[in-house]
């Protein structure tokens, strides 16, 4: 990986250089670890006498903001607080919105985390103004949905301050403290928060234009209500982190894992496609498809005033990223992801793919391999016909290919060992012309269970896709 560490050094230099930013600075995960961080240019563009940006400079990560309060409903939701089924007027009364077409189905908490709630984008309040709770709800009653609910995604910055200022409700305190008390810690994120008092003096200075074309540094926001949607502080080395804790999917709740990691898996997963059926929106990830690789992108972006930040991550190989830039413009940045998405599609993943190949490790062979050889044939007093061969490929691995109905042969490997009679199989890729379909809708991810003899020794018959084929012989085509 060290060549693409060189390689994606090169690439951000060049965005730098060429287009004349400010600052920029990056993270690489490698599952737990971060594998390479930099940062690019000043803390303070505007004094030359400034350090050098670094990773554990503090930025505004804007919308990113947005993954946490999603989190948080999700916390509430394992430890029995909130149902995210559950009506958003249960905890705010006077939350309503009108309709266009009619429904008795109110808008849940769960659609607000997916962008399916069909909520306006804003909250309507005036952006330099500081409404109340109460007032921002007034406003909304007299608004009308932009669609029904769940029919397709629309991005809105209300609804996730509304996820936010709902859930809080359960907490007995605020937003605001909640994450800063539950879930930062725990993945320590010492570095990340809500108040620019305490990391105002950490903070890169962003540089934001204005009409005139002049640059100035970028003030500080405090989005008061509308902050779950935008609010949070994090330097990139706590986003490294949080990269980290998206890739434990196998680990309870404790003190380092805010969910259970079968709820990493849930807020992970897609919620809606959008129109063009390339994208989709999760909780509020949203996932792209890096076709170069043939694998999903999850990601987050953020921009306020002096900054714009992306995070990216691939669970599958477990490889993440996270980018600042210290400007609110990105001329150069034709794909509006903080040069994220060239970042992973055409330098790391690619490299990760390389790297791990060689390691991937050859399903054992069972010691007891030979009590599974055989030929298996399904009743025909059920079906026409119907064969499963289970032989033994290149001498290191056990392989099965049958026949169901004269439908042709199926190649599978049989991979994992659950126990000692149970396996997995896999549909083998290269033999036959396997879509998505057959991968999701076949044989694919699938157990088999031997039943033994007597003796335990050898094979009477195998279950595969809950039939049963009995055994006929130690002699088959492939054995």
């Amino acid at each position: 990986m060290q060549k693409a560490f060189l390689q994606l050094d090169k690439y951000l230099s060049g965005v730098v250089t060429n287009g004349s930013l400010p600052g920029l600075m990056v993270t690489v995960v490698y599952d737990q670890e971060t594998v390479w961080r930099k940062g690019y240019g000043l803390v303070n563009p505007f004094d030359k006498s400034s350090p050098a940006l670094s990773p554990s400079n503090v930025v505004k990560i804007a919308s990113i903001t947005k993954t946490f309060t999603s989190l948080m409903a999700y916390q509430l939701r394992d430890n029995g607080k909130v149902s995210l089924d559950d009506p958003v007027s249960k905890y705010l009364p006077l939350f309503s919105v009108k309709e266009t077409e009619p429904t008795t189905r109110p808008i849940t908490l769960h659609q607000l985390a997916s962008h399916t709630s069909g909520l306006p984008r804003e909250v309507p309040c005036d952006w330099f103004l500081s409404c109340t709770e109460d007032q921002i709800l007034r406003n909304l009653s007299s608004m009308y949905v932009i669609h029904p609910p769940n029919t397709r995604p629309h991005y809105s910055n209300l609804g996730i301050a509304l996820l936010g200022r709902a859930t809080e409700k359960v907490t007995g305190g605020t937003y605001e403290n909640y994450v800063e008390r539950n879930i930062l810690p725990a993945l320590g994120m010492k570095m990340s928060g809500y108040n620019y008092t305490i990391l105002g003096k950490y903070m890169a200075v962003g540089v934001t234009e204005l009409s005139n074309g002049t640059t100035v540094p970028a003030p500080p926001e405090t989005l008061g209500w509308e902050a779950p949607a935008g609010g949070l502080l994090a330097s990139a080395d706590d986003m490294a982190k949080y990269i980290s804790f998206t890739f434990r999917s196998a680990e309870k709740p404790g003190p380092s894992q805010p969910i259970d990691g079968h709820t990493v898996l849930e807020w992970l997963t897609p919620a809606i496609l959008t129109r063009d059926g390339l994208a989709a929106f999760g909780n509020p990830w949203e996932y792209s498809y890096d076709q170069n690789n043939t694998i999903y992108i999850r990601s987050k972006a953020g921009e306020l005033t002096g900054f714009r930040s992306q995070v990216a991550i691939v669970p599958e190989i477990k490889l993440g990223i996270f980018i600042s830039v210290t400007t609110d413009s990105l001329p150069n940045d034709s794909t509006s992801t903080a040069f994220t998405f060239p970042a992973m599609s055409s330098i790391l993943i690619p490299a990760l793919f390389d790297a791990l190949e060689p390691l991937q490790p050859q399903n054992p062979l069972p010691p007891n391999w030979k009590a599974f050889v055989g030929l298996y044939r399904l009743s025909a007093t059920v079906f026409n016909s119907g064969e499963f061969q289970v032989y033994l490929k290149d001498s290191s691995y056990l392989m099965a290919s049958y026949v169901f109905e004269n439908e042709g042969f199926s190649h599978v490997n049989i991979t994992k060992q659950i126990d000692p009679t149970t396996f997995l199989i896999n549909l083998v890729d290269g033999l036959e012309d396997l879509s998505c379909r057959w991968l999701d809708d076949g044989e694919d991810q699938e157990f088999i269970y031997f039943r033994m003899n007597s003796g335990g020794d050898s094979a009477d018959a195998v279950v595969v896709m809950g039939q049963v084929y009995s055994f006929v012989s130690k002699e088959c085509p492939d054995c």
